[in-house]
């Protein structure tokens, strides 16, 4: 992709951010024929790409040196451990805890303080499997309710062993955190992500995006 293709999806991603889709569109999960297998194959489609942080959102003002940096005080040997513990945080939007639309907290900020949205779970679990040695990546994009809402959305992707895996890092059960990429991927358009050693991806999910807003 050429630097005005990327700076142009830069600002088409504020765009959709400011205006959201309100309309319902069929939940993704319940996808049948071939053919749109292939098309959820194709979303998830991604290339490295060096994009802008705020491609990633309001929220990210800082680079992601930042939010990877510092050593978590909360000993887990397991993902199995990493999901009680998040089981025992709490979700706060950050217009209610922060009084802002949007706003990223370090990862020692949430793990002190154990509350926040998507953004910041998301976060605290992309650092704490870089510790445990886990292959993961910090991703954005929108993610389809069982209703057919469709909402921005923060979660991670793991690398465990040949197997890969969503993380509903705000799921409220472990069933619901972890979730095999074969079925979680009709649950998610994905747009960016960043790994562990800080490369970041571009997926197709985000032109998909595009064909949704432009057929409304």
């Amino acid at each position: 992709m050429s630097v005005l293709g990327v700076i142009a999806i830069f600002f088409i991603h504020k765009l959709v951010n400011l205006f959201p889709i309100k309309r319902k569109i069929p939940p993704a999960r319940q996808v049948a024929t071939e053919e749109d297998k292939e098309k959820i194959d194709k979303i998830w489609e991604s290339r490295y790409q060096n994009i802008p942080n705020k491609f990633f959102g309001h929220g990210c003002i800082e680079k992601f040196e930042h939010y990877i940096s510092g050593t978590s005080k909360i000993e887990i040997n397991s993902i199995e451990e990493l999901c009680d513990w998040l089981l025992g945080c709490r979700y706060i939007p950050d217009p209610i805890k922060k009084g802002v639309r949007d706003h990223w907290s370090h990862p020692d900020e949430f793990e002190y303080e154990r509350s926040g949205d998507c953004e910041d779970y998301a976060l605290w679990t992309w650092r704490k499997l870089k510790e445990m040695r886990y292959h993961a990546e910090f991703t954005v994009g929108k993610w389809v309710h069982a209703d057919g809402r469709i909402g921005t959305h923060a979660w991670v992707i793991l690398y465990r062993g040949n197997d890969t895996y969503v993380l509903e890092t705000t799921g409220k059960s472990r069933e619901r955190i972890i979730k095999p990429i074969k079925q979680a991927k009709f649950e998610y358009i994905p747009f960016a992500a960043v790994d562990t050693q800080l490369r970041k991806k571009v997926y197709n999910g985000i032109v998909h995006w595009l064909r949704i807003l432009a057929s409304k």
